[in-house]
């Protein structure tokens, strides 16, 4: 039995699900090593083991979460950043921790939801086990895709069990890997720090597989200016029916030109980020699309008088 902690993040362009799971067996365990970096916040910055941590407000700098006023952690962000590799750091070697995310292009939750608890299910199925989801906040429109698993051979017992952040550290863990993938996705220019920490803090614990629903990714992996080997990009990241998006062939599309956010939507190319926000990142990183409306047009001829 595995108990899958599944948080969200996003924005209009891109929406992610991430699954924080654990064996039933390992629980205690892995919750007593996440315990044991939230004693280390409590005797280096005085943050109380029981408050709640939020990946978006501690990465921005919101908040006091440490009770002594004049400490450092309650104003300057770099040391809440490199807090927040810790934290990533302790996630990795939680005993018997996995994580997965999944993503679709676009606001929507439910699409990208359906899409990861179809690949837990068939997960659990591979190994001949069962499953729980838990959710942090209500599951109402979630429940529907649960319901949507075929009942002869689901995986996944019940619906989504809703469990608050501010009563459980799990949602918490949940949330940080979550926010920590989007990023790794979406590639906002003012989180250029943190757009490899997802491969780099937690790629050991990663389960990757090629076959992946359509709109969905499940890896992501940083490569050269040169972009991925003639290949093509790996099985981590092109399962069937990938293809990348290109200006014309052969020529490359400029997600990796630009070495900016991920491109969406039908016209990629006006909506790259101009390389001037890439210009930190030593790689570019390539995506594995499936197949979406991602047909480039050719921008009109401005008219003359």
């Amino acid at each position: 039995m595995r108990l899958f902690y599944v948080d969200d993040s996003g924005n209009e362009t891109v929406t992610t699900f991430s699954a924080v799971s654990v064996p039933a067996q390992a629980w205690t365990a892995a919750l007593d090593s996440w315990l044991g970096w939230r004693r280390h916040l409590h005797s280096a910055h005085g943050i109380d083991v029981r408050s709640r941590l939020h990946a978006a407000d501690w990465l921005a700098g919101r908040g006091r979460p440490s009770s002594d006023p004049t400490a450092a952690i309650n104003r300057s962000k770099p040391v809440r950043w490199q807090e927040f590799v810790s934290a990533l750091d302790a996630v990795a070697v939680m005993p018997g921790v996995e994580v997965m995310t999944t993503f679709v292009l676009g606001g929507h939750r439910k699409p990208a939801y359906r899409a990861l608890t179809s690949w837990i299910d068939q997960r659990l199925r591979e190994a001949d086990d069962y499953g729980l989801i838990v959710v942090d906040g209500e599951s109402g429109e979630l429940r529907t895709m649960h319901r949507e698993l075929d009942i002869a051979t689901r995986r996944i017992v019940e619906d989504p069990w809703m469990r608050d952040a501010r009563e459980s550290q799990w949602p918490q863990v949940a949330d940080f890997v979550a926010h920590t993938a989007f990023q790794a996705i979406v590639r906002t220019p003012s989180r250029v720090f943190m757009w490899e920490w997802y491969e780099q803090r937690l790629g050991a614990i990663i389960v990757r597989s090629s076959s992946v629903t359509s709109g969905v990714a499940t890896a992501f992996r940083a490569y050269d200016d040169e972009g991925p080997p003639e290949s093509g990009p790996s099985q981590d990241i092109a399962g069937p029916g990938s293809r990348r998006c290109r200006r014309t062939d052969p020529a490359p599309c400029s997600l990796a030109r630009h070495r900016g956010r991920m491109v969406t939507g039908a016209t990629p190319h006006r909506q790259a980020t101009s390389a001037r926000h890439g210009a930190a990142r030593s790689g570019s990183c390539w995506l594995r699309l499936a197949p979406l409306n991602l047909s480039v047009r050719k921008p009109r001829a401005r008219r003359r008088g």
